[in-house]
């Protein structure tokens, strides 16, 4: 799944501390638009034909992003900022593939943010964040005890997921491009 590698060199924002920038709205709004007809091909195509297995399309998004980033960011901008202003774009426009291209994953998501209790939903995206991310605290990977496992299978292995390997996968995009997303908004968030 090549698309995990991408996912991955994004997931390293998580451990880059809160830059507080004050614009955050503002930023992200001017991420929105102000592409050339080229960059915004490009991000069209990276979001109609998006693959988990397919990275060339995700090479091609950075570089339709870069400039933009560049321009909302301003010449004095931390390396942080631009970082995480990259995640928060990347990780939507990654959610907005898979919602476009596989409504059954969608509808798994929904569920999960639907019927789960408020703490149910929390323990489950801790235990996800832990799989996919590693640690909080030390960014090192580390495992679910048997208890975790076994609880994180319940909640998603039921209808309407099918159990296929790739629905599995999509899931999981999903539902990581989202902690991509809220962390960096989290981070890029004023103090």
């Amino acid at each position: 799944m090549h698309w995990i590698k991408t996912l991955s060199l994004a997931g390293a924002a998580l451990s880059l501390p809160t830059v507080g920038h004050a614009q955050t709205a503002d930023l992200i709004a001017c991420m929105e638009g102000g592409y050339s007809e080229a960059d915004q091909a490009t991000i069209d195509r990276y979001v109609s034909e998006f693959s988990i297995n397919d990275d060339s399309l995700a090479q091609a998004l950075g570089m339709a992003l870069g400039t933009r980033l560049e321009e909302c960011a301003g010449p004095d901008a931390e390396e942080e900022t631009v970082i995480l202003l990259a995640q928060h774009r990347f990780a939507l426009l990654s959610e907005k593939g898979i919602e476009a291209s596989r409504p059954d994953v969608v509808e798994v998501v929904r569920r999960i943010d639907t019927l789960l209790s408020n703490e149910d939903r929390a323990r489950f995206m801790k235990l996800f964040s832990i799989m996919v991310f590693g640690d909080p605290e030390t960014g090192k990977q580390s495992g679910l005890n048997e208890e975790d496992v076994d609880w994180f299978s319940n909640v998603i292995i039921d209808e309407p997921v099918n159990g296929s390997i790739e629905q599995s996968e999509y899931i999981g995009a999903y539902l990581a491009a989202r902690v991509l997303r809220e962390t960096a908004l989290e981070q890029l968030a004023p103090e």
